[in-house]
């Protein structure tokens, strides 16, 4: 119920109120509700979820998911069909999608947002599935969906293009995809691979140019995360988990400041707590049988239980993500300094053209999430740039747009992030690594990565967990993100 009330409230009958705009790619609005139920917590999330990109060539169209979406990552990527369509807005008929690129002259406005029947969303199809099933936000100009008054469909033609909306100006803000059949790109022309274009003599590449860094989010609840507290059927109404000396709490603390401190802790299990408010311990573990309890009357034990719900959105998973060279893509579980990337392979660093080195910590207890926090680029290539090469912290200011920094026709660029629990870390990008002329080293490169994906043994439970919530899902963009390419 409560629900169906915040969705009420962001999009009302014709699908308008309540939405601000939150900048250009309209980020998630943080609207939450908390439906609290006995011992269970429900969270949820409405707004802008980013399910497809491309970068500066088209895509070929696929049901499947493909790479990494996020705000920070370069190239294609999408979620599978199956989880675009999953995601629900709690609405009956509509599903609503928000466009964005790069802006192609300054008559261009570089966002759209689109209205189509639920679930229609088919990669393979013309014109993403919709076919002739599209409506247009009122106003060409909207910055969000709360200046969309109205819906307009399109008058006629079988393409999605905005030149067929009444009331839409033909101009530079145009948008138009599939012109004469399914998954078409108009210039660079393909019949393959798809693009959105924009009009002629609008953009310096040629006329109706692809319109380059789109992206397309769709409007849902993001996550829901349960929180389930329990006691065991074998738990004798009183006592302790014996030997739990994991992290003790500051005491006085009531029962919901114990939970809520184990919620905190991402590596937490259970509690133990006194009614007396005088004990909170956390546990990295839970009972296995009655004989695990002590006698103590005054203590209470519960078990915490997380789970990651519907809703398409991927649960955030902290621990780095890589994809080497050859498009294989793990996860980083050893904490410490790392090389990315050795150029040639096999040299060492004093002997490397370029050398790329990471340092992955956790933050907070020994199971917590790894996130990049130190970033040191070196070689004869980095010197030759810049007098000791280049060093990205965490604890630096971010003030200006991250850019390639180009060493030879090999690329690198490193991105600052945020948790939405305010951890900072870093992303990794290297491009055009073919281009190097030599066998390529690191961990984004060639060289073997076994040792490092294996999580240390008091962990396993925990990372086990993430992987049956994240099962399916593409990688939350609120993680550490290492990636190279041979190509752009």
């Amino acid at each position: 119920m409560a629900r169906a009330l915040l969705l009420a409230s962001l999009i009302g009958a014709s699908g308008v109120s309540g939405l601000a705009s939150a900048g250009k790619h309209e980020r998630m609005l943080k609207e939450r509700v908390t439906v609290a139920g006995g011992n269970a917590l429900t969270t949820q999330e409405v707004g802008w979820q980013l399910v497809l990109q491309y970068g500066s060539v088209s895509y070929v169209p696929t049901v499947d998911a493909s790479g990494t979406v996020g705000e920070s990552t370069a190239g294609f990527a999408k979620l599978s069909d199956a989880a675009i369509n999953s995601i629900d807005d709690d609405s009956s008929t509509y599903d609503y999608y928000m466009m964005t690129s790069d802006l192609q002259s300054t008559g261009d406005h570089g966002k759209l947002f689109v209205r189509t029947s639920q679930s229609t969303f088919n990669d393979l199809g013309r014109n993403m599935g919709w076919e002739s099933d599209i409506h247009m936000c009122s106003s060409q100009n909207a910055a969000s969906l709360s200046e969309c008054a109205s819906w307009t469909a399109q008058s006629s033609g079988t393409r999605f293009d905005t030149q067929l909306v009444g009331g839409y100006a033909y101009d530079c803000r145009r948008w138009f995809m599939d012109y004469s059949g399914p998954h078409q790109c108009y210039n660079p022309g393909s019949s393959v691979a798809r693009c959105l274009s924009g009009n002629g003599g609008c953009d310096s590449g040629g006329n109706y140019f692809i319109r380059t860094n789109f992206k397309l989010y769709k409007l849902g609840y993001s996550s829901t995360a349960v929180i389930e507290w329990t006691q065991p059927s074998f738990y004798p109404g009183h006592g302790c988990l014996s030997g739990n000396n994991n992290v003790a709490v500051p005491s006085p603390v009531t029962l919901e400041e114990c939970k809520a401190a184990c919620v905190a802790d991402a590596s937490c299990e259970s509690i133990d707590w006194y009614s007396s408010g005088t004990v909170c311990r956390l546990a990295y573990a839970q009972a296995a049988d009655g004989s695990a309890f002590t006698t103590t009357a005054q203590c209470e034990y519960y078990n915490i239980e997380r789970s990651a719900g519907a809703g398409g959105g991927a649960a955030a998973v902290g621990d780095p993500h890589l994809q080497n060279v050859h498009g294989e893509r793990f996860d980083l579980m050893k904490e410490g300094k790392h090389v990315l990337m050795t150029i040639p392979r096999g040299k060492d660093a004093e002997h490397a053209l370029l050398r790329v080195q990471a340092d992955a910590r956790r933050m907070g207890n020994k199971c917590a999430d790894m996130y990049f926090q130190e970033v040191n680029v070196t070689g004869v290539w980095a010197e030759a740039k810049n007098a000791g090469g280049y060093r990205y912290s965490v604890s630096q200011h971010d003030r200006e747009a991250p850019e390639w920094v180009a060493f030879g026709k090999v690329e690198l660029k490193v991105v600052h992030g945020r948790t939405d629990g305010g951890l900072p870390y870093l992303n990794v990008y290297m491009k055009h690594l073919r281009s190097a002329g030599v066998a390529i080293g690191g961990l984004l490169g060639e060289d073997d990565h076994e040792d490092v994906i294996t999580p240390p043994e008091a962990c396993t439970r925990k990372v086990a967990l993430a992987k049956r919530q994240t099962s399916g899902q593409a990688l939350s963009s609120a993680s550490s993100i290492a990636m190279a390419t041979y190509e752009e």
